[in-house]
């Protein structure tokens, strides 16, 4: 079952990643690659597995590529991260992440500087954790592809005679799919008939992610420096909520302070 997570997740990677780096948009826009390392707090609830919340900091980077043209600014963003989260009776587990992220907006030749733009934006996420508690059901997984509306604010400072970029994106998902295990094993149900296999199976067990039953948003506001090479170093906050009702509710909530390397391609 995870290896057809994986499997998902790197199949969209890989064609985001092959549109990216085509001649046409290397030839016809300026490019960054962002770099962050940083430590994450997250909050998480999985009835399906506990009705108590397990908390902790853990380890988190990403790698991130931007693209400015004349009419659209791009990001395309690889996250991971890992940690050990307790409940409150000092109750382990093992917590894995890994997601991709895109940002489309659109504007007109510099409107893209000390200004809103908006756009849309696509999330694909995975999240794997291990409860040693539960050995029967010891494993969960989570996973789900949305798309929604984007918004981007950025403004440049003037701070003792250096000047700062404050970049804000954010995110609301209104529309896609998710896969979560069932109360009673740790695969989605279509993947415990006998009778499915494959892509049928995935369509049994895949749940709409509609705003009347699953919501997920996330604000990340970065200070960026620019140094005379081109290059840049940076320093943000990035905060993202999950709620998923179905089968069982599932509550996530994290917080990701980090410092990072913008390299000029």
């Amino acid at each position: 079952m995870m290896r057809y997570f994986f499997n998902i997740l790197r199949s969209a990677i890989i064609l985001i990643l092959c549109l990216f780096f085509s001649g046409r948009a290397w030839s016809q826009s300026t490019n960054y690659i962002h770099t962050d390392l940083g430590i994450s707090v997250m909050a998480l609830r999985d009835e399906g597995m506990s009705p108590l919340m397990y908390s902790g900091a853990g380890f988190a980077g990403a790698l991130s590529l931007e693209r400015h043209s004349a009419s659209k600014t791009i990001f395309h963003s690889l996250s991971f991260g890992s940690g050990d989260k307790h409940n409150q009776y000092n109750r382990p587990i093992s917590f894995w992440e890994v997601s991709y992220r895109s940002i489309t907006l659109y504007h007109k030749g510099n409107d893209s500087q000390n200004s809103i733009l908006w756009g849309w934006s696509n999330n694909n996420s995975l999240n794997y954790y291990t409860n040693p508690a539960h050995r029967n059901f010891g494993e969960r997984s989570n996973y789900f592809t949305t798309f929604g509306p984007a918004a981007f604010y950025s403004r440049t400072f003037d701070v003792f005679g250096k000047e700062l970029l404050l970049q804000v994106p954010a995110n609301v998902q209104l529309l896609g799919f998710y896969l979560r295990p069932d109360y009673v094993t740790n695969a989605p149900a279509g993947y415990t008939n006998p009778e499915y296999s494959g892509f049928r199976a995935f369509i049994e067990s895949a749940g709409m992610f509609l705003p009347h039953q699953a919501w997920n948003f996330g604000v990340s506001p970065k200070l960026i420096y620019r140094l005379k090479s081109g290059n840049a170093l940076s320093a943000g906050y990035e905060y993202e909520f999950t709620r998923i009702n179905d089968p069982e509710p599932l509550t996530q909530s994290m917080g990701v302070w980090h410092v990072g390397l913008i390299t000029k391609l």
